[in-house]
């Protein structure tokens, strides 16, 4: 059972903030000892929640019912307060020394809901979407969009799609000015949408672009080489007023494990680029108030992994839950919080295996 620390005041949230950033001078034999002290654990404590019960989450599984089939590198959206999921592949029974034949795998472009993000309902089998794997869905303002993919019968998708009711998408006859690709990375952030990376495979190249929108349809290239090295299936959050992006890979499964922020998403500060959670690819980050988690993922080159979580409450300082899920490693998931719960569904585990399991962290303790 996870103990919650009682309601703080503003005045003691203050105090434990004004410490997080204090140094402590110790006296001894007449010289002056300077600690500085660690600030994520103190910076928790002043948004009113123990970060010992954070590192105690457990994974619990949620299948119950009948829902979506197997799948990797689909996409989960919320919208009017249910989350939607579209799309991906199952490349089962597809292996070809060793190996799936991605363009043999099976694709979807149904819909399905859930309101309390365990019950699932399919809106749609066959919705007016392509058949699409490894797309961006955001929302942003009063519209969600999708933007990238491929498929096996539009190869790389050249249109950004709108839907204002969750389910029937409109193409949009603004064609994007930014290369095609898929595996990217897109979010909403200060009003604005943002594109990070992604790969083209008809073109056998990987981006380190950053594109910038005001509303969806017309993009500006913000950054056309950033520091970090080109890459898709890595992941980029919003978090604690930075942006942070970590690990993916590039073409010849070269797997990534360095860790960047930005406070733009033109100025970027390598914070390591060896982290301590290793290289990997299809590793998802998802933020819930104060904390940030990232979740699985597989190493680019051995296709091995943990099923593993990290958080952090600053963005560069990163822990490891105690206890691994029970789920088996993977990539290409989806992980969403909703419902006071952080989410995961589906994905491609290490042993080359398409998933359709649901597993879920309570997090309304905090």
């Amino acid at each position: 059972m996870h103990q919650t620390i009682p309601h703080k005041t503003s005045v003691n949230a203050l105090f434990f903030t004004i410490v997080a950033f204090a140094i402590i001078f110790v006296y001894s034999n007449d010289k002056i000892l300077v600690y500085e002290i660690k600030t994520d654990k103190l910076l928790a404590m002043a948004n009113g929640f123990n970060p010992d019960d954070v590192k105690d989450l457990k994974w619990k599984n949620i299948d119950v019912g009948t829902h979506w089939a197997k799948r990797d590198s689909h996409e989960i959206y919320e919208c009017n307060n249910e989350l939607y999921l579209f799309g991906g592949l199952d490349a089962d029974g597809t292996f070809v020394n060793g190996l799936p034949d991605y363009t043999k795998a099976k694709y979807y472009n149904d819909i399905w809901k859930t309101a309390d993000g365990i019950n699932w309902t399919q809106v749609s089998e066959h919705s007016n979407l392509p058949l699409l794997r490894s797309m961006s869905i955001v929302p942003f303002k009063d519209k969600i969009y999708l933007l990238n993919g491929w498929g096996p019968e539009v190869g790389l998708n050249k249109y950004i799609w709108t839907t204002s009711d969750c389910v029937n998408w409109e193409k949009s006859s603004v064609k994007p000015n930014f290369p095609t690709r898929e595996g990217d990375r897109t979010l909403a952030a200060k009003g604005k949408l943002y594109m990070f990376g992604g790969v083209s495979y008809e073109q056998h190249k990987t981006f380190n672009d950053v594109w910038i929108s005001d509303d969806g349809l017309n993009w500006k290239e913000l950054v056309k080489n950033a520091p970090w090295h080109s890459r898709w299936d890595h992941d980029v959050a919003y978090f604690n007023n930075k942006f942070i992006l970590y690990g993916g890979m590039d073409i010849g499964d070269i797997g990534f494990s360095d860790l960047w922020t930005s406070k733009d998403a033109i100025n970027w500060e390598l914070i390591t680029a060896n982290s301590e959670m290793g290289a990997r690819q299809g590793q998802v980050l998802a933020s819930y108030k104060n904390v940030s988690f990232l979740v699985g993922g597989l190493d680019a080159k051995t296709n091995l992994g943990e099923s593993d979580t990290w958080f952090t409450f600053n963005g560069r300082d990163w822990q490891k839950l105690k206890n691994n899920g029970l789920w088996a490693p993977r990539e290409d998931h989806r992980v969403a919080v909703f419902n006071d719960m952080l989410l995961l569904y589906g994905g491609m585990n290490d042993k080359w295996e398409w998933q359709g399991d649901s597993w879920a962290i309570p997090l309304n303790f905090f």
